[in-house]
């Protein structure tokens, strides 16, 4: 990377992860809730009956509970820096395509933090107790993280001008 654009990139992530805060503190019950639907409409499209109150999901006799730390705020500051380190180092984007690509980058963090619950529910009703800590809670937030940097790869390889590869 460029001098010119370490630095702008340095403050560019500064001056999210200011925004990212504050959007936690006043925005996260929202992205609670917001997790809690896309939660349940992936259980659901799974085939797995799933009732919903709030930030509250019930699978039968078990109960889950989307809690300030899995409102995937984390996911989202993850993601947007990715998504401007992308866009900072991507020549193949002209600046609209690099303006979609880096708002593009807030559903797919919400989608893969979706995921990454829905997996725990799953994973938790498989093994019959909820799977509030441990290695396979580890496992799925770093396997969610992971579908969502590659969700966010295919966007912006999508998006990307394709002149120069061509032969």
């Amino acid at each position: 990377m460029k001098s010119k654009t370490s630095i702008l990139f340095i403050i560019l992530c500064a001056l999210s992860l200011v925004l990212f805060y504050y959007i936690t503190e006043f925005f996260g019950t929202e992205l609670r809730e917001i997790s809690a639907v896309i939660t349940q409409a992936l259980l659901t499209f799974a085939g797995i009956a799933t009732e919903r109150n709030n930030t509250i999901l019930r699978l039968g006799d078990m109960s889950f509970d989307i809690i300030p730390a899995c409102n995937g705020s984390t996911t989202l500051q993850v993601l947007f820096i990715s998504s401007l380190f992308l866009v900072l180092v991507n020549s193949k984007l002209n600046l609209a395509r690099k303006i979609v690509c880096l708002m593009l980058s807030v559903p797919i963090a919400l989608l893969a933090n979706g995921i990454r619950l829905a997996l725990l529910v799953y994973a938790s009703k498989v093994k019959g107790h909820v799977l509030a800590e441990g290695g396979l809670h580890y496992t799925i937030g770093v396997l969610g993280f992971l579908i969502g940097l590659t969700l966010l790869l295919l966007i912006f390889d999508l998006f990307s001008d394709k002149k120069d590869d061509e032969y």
